[in-house]
């Protein structure tokens, strides 16, 4: 095995371990919250801190990586994850859960944006769409062991311990990061111009797939925020809406298993267009039917979508990324969908609350066909 291959499984293994302690200190630190009888304020308060760092470090951390590498950034973050969740672990106040719920942002913000480079930059172009399937696969398989782990540790022994489960998970992923990071690759020479990323937004490529990565956020965030409420307010059980988003991860991890034998019979904007298409298909047939299987089948074909579209962007963006700049440009699209996340349930709640869902749903749909149009681009324009 090359270095290039172990430092490529290094990646994949780091990220496995900072997903699963997101997921770890999402359940943990909400449900303690509410065991010390904090509010819905304050839950959501200790909830929202795991994902404000992504918009103020993301960004500074693909730059850092781009000069001087991953290695130090990975170890230094993880680090800070580790030592944050110490805090919750030792004193059960709201304050402390803040402390550890911020810190475990800051790994995820500096983690996802290195990751998604340093696929890229391990990868040749023949390998890097399966290995950025791959690497979208991490998030799925974290998604199911988090949770289930966490359950069983707050079962059995408690909080406390729950919380330090995310400690010495951070850890060993600071210790990997450390004993291992001289695989990944260093950082690269200036390009013309220094940092700035008004350089990266001058390419209409780069600025085309940011806003398509952008798009996919909104219909994402859409569709698993007001399919539920739907489902509700057409009477469907609290089983039934399990099912649906059931159906829609079964789907997304079923396209990312796949999507590099997909990608050798269709070209890229074909299939990121394709995904759209389902998204717009989901839309468009959420608010016509109300028996609980048709909206399991129409979140399956959601999860087309979802599989399908932001590993595609990855991709794309890193190969219509300036060399030098393609930490740059992935932390400027993880900045925009944080921001995306942050902006869209808000003005989709106005919108829902004001005209009604089927409204949003059908405006969501419009918005989907025309993302859909603007996956092919214009090759000449770009160059």
């Amino acid at each position: 095995m090359t270095n290039q291959q172990k430092a490529l499984y290094l990646v994949f293994v780091q990220n496995t371990i900072v997903f699963t302690v997101l997921n770890v200190a999402r359940i943990a630190l909400s449900l303690y919250a509410l065991h010390m009888g904090a509010g819905a304020t304050e839950v959501g308060l200790v909830v929202a801190l795991l994902y404000m760092p992504s918009l103020f470090f993301s960004l500074p951390a693909g730059i850092l990586a781009d000069r001087h590498g991953s290695r130090w950034l990975l170890v230094v973050s993880t680090a800070v994850t580790a030592a944050g969740m110490l805090v919750p672990a030792f004193l059960d106040t709201v304050p402390a859960l803040c402390i550890g719920s911020f810190a475990v942002g800051v790994s995820l913000s500096v983690s996802n944006v290195l990751g998604q480079n340093l696929v890229g930059q391990l990868s040749t172009p023949a390998q890097r769409m399966r290995n950025f399937g791959n690497y979208a696969l991490v998030g799925a398989v974290s998604s199911f062991v988090g949770p289930l782990m966490v359950g069983l540790v707050i079962d059995h022994a408690g909080f406390p311990p729950a919380c330090l489960l995310a400690v010495v998970m951070s850890a060993i992923a600071a210790l990997l990061a450390l004993t291992w990071g001289r695989w990944l690759p260093g950082g690269q020479p200036s390009p013309p111009g220094g940092v700035n990323i008004f350089a990266s937004l001058q390419s209409p490529a780069v600025r085309r797939i940011l806003m398509l990565s952008s798009v996919a956020q909104i219909g994402f965030d859409s569709f698993n925020s007001f399919m539920p409420v739907y489902a509700h307010g057409i009477g469907l059980s609290a089983s039934a809406i399990g099912v649906a988003l059931s159906a829609f991860a079964l789907a997304s991890l079923a396209m990312r298993a796949v999507i590099s034998r997909l990608a050798k019979g269709w070209p890229e904007e074909a299939i990121m267009a394709g995904g759209f298409i389902c998204g717009a298909l989901a839309f468009f047939l959420l608010p016509v039917f109300k028996l609980a299987a048709a909206i399991s089948v129409i979140a399956f074909i959601f999860g087309i979508f979802g599989g399908l579209t932001q590993p595609i962007a990855m991709m794309m963006l890193y190969n219509a990324s300036e060399e030098g700049r393609a930490g740059e440009a992935m932390g400027l699209r993880i900045t925009i969908n944080n921001f995306m996340r942050v902006i869209g349930p808000t003005v989709f709640g106005a919108t829902a609350r004001t005209f009604g869902l089927a409204p949003l749903f059908l405006g969501s749909g419009v918005l989907m066909l025309f993302a859909a149009y603007r996956s092919f681009g214009n090759r000449e324009a770009e160059k």
